[in-house]
């Protein structure tokens, strides 16, 4: 139950900080990197085919350049194409020995469900928060 006396939960400002950004019809992405440890993704609304391989170049090259732990924000997003969860499993997968942490947070249960694969896909390393103030707290730890 949401405490009314509280405001919502307002993630930090990120968007400034992209270096990918994809735009779709009712969904959008962006990859961000607020510190040099620490990568972020947000994707929002319905993410589309097209924001597969703007996402895996993003972090393989943001990986390659130097290590970092990876936070996904996958709160807002409400469906995906399944090629978009394929890239992003793949960046990390070819990347995870550059990748000390893998943290993410979501709502969908359709998301949660390809978290929880891509999970396998990383030998069980992503630590995934309930909350977004969960998420962003570990986000600041990092930083």
């Amino acid at each position: 139950m949401t405490n009314p006396s509280r405001s919502p939960f307002t993630p930090p400002a990120l968007t400034p900080l992209a270096l990918s950004k994809w735009t779709g019809p009712s969904g959008e992405l962006f990859v961000a990197r607020p510190s040099p440890s620490a990568l972020v993704v947000v994707m929002k609304g319905r993410v589309e085919v097209a924001a597969g391989p703007v996402l895996y170049g993003a972090i393989t090259r943001e990986i390659a350049r130097a290590p970092a732990s990876v936070y996904w924000d996958l709160w807002d997003m409400v469906w995906y194409d399944s090629d978009v969860r394929a890239k992003a499993t793949s960046s990390l997968v070819e990347s995870l020995a550059r990748v000390p942490e893998i943290h993410a947070t979501a709502q969908s249960k359709i998301v949660l469900m390809g978290v929880s694969v891509a999970n396998i896909a990383v030998g069980g390393r992503v630590q995934s928060h309930p909350t977004r103030e969960a998420f962003y707290a570990a986000l600041a730890r990092a930083r």
